[in-house]
């Protein structure tokens, strides 16, 4: 269980950052988003901020706790799926070619957007929560969550 006291970092012990990362999880129904229009301030579930970048990503929950993809500099694309209704739920980044990544939510892609997963610095991403901000924290539980990459077929990560 994740909570305002805790937190998880997973690691990506592969070279770049073009890799797919899932959880399944279930959001408390009592939690409240950041409302933020910037997808590095909002509730994280999957995130790394990498300061003036603007390649990087993440999933979040937005202002109105749908889950979203946050990327580039502040951008935030949602999907119509309630984050905080206390249902487990599974979630995948994927990328798609060299400048798309999709999501999928269940089985069903939720969200594509023109983007690529650039860079070699992602190593690290916080789990309920942005690695480079405390304050994007969610509360739930977590029952599983990893990063596959064209290296590895599945690469269980340090948590």
């Amino acid at each position: 269980e994740v909570n305002s006291t805790n937190q998880l970092r997973m690691s990506f012990p592969i070279p770049g950052s073009f890799y797919g990362i899932g959880i399944k999880c279930s959001v408390d129904s009592n939690f409240s988003p950041v409302n933020t229009n910037n997808w590095y301030s909002a509730s994280a579930i999957l995130a790394q901020e990498l300061g003036g970048e603007q390649a990087d990503f993440g999933l979040i929950i937005d202002k109105n706790g749908k889950f979203a993809i946050g990327y580039a500099n502040a951008f935030i694309y949602s999907t119509d799926v309630t984050a905080n209704d206390g249902q487990v739920h599974s979630l995948f980044i994927v990328p798609f070619g060299m400048d798309q990544i999709c999501l999928f939510i269940d089985g069903v892609e939720k969200a594509r957007i023109t983007s690529g997963m650039k860079g070699t610095q992602m190593s690290q991403m916080g789990v309920f929560w942005n690695k480079d901000n405390t304050g994007t924290r969610v509360n739930g539980k977590i029952y599983a969550v990893g990063s596959y990459s064209a290296d590895y077929t599945m690469q269980a990560p340090t948590i």
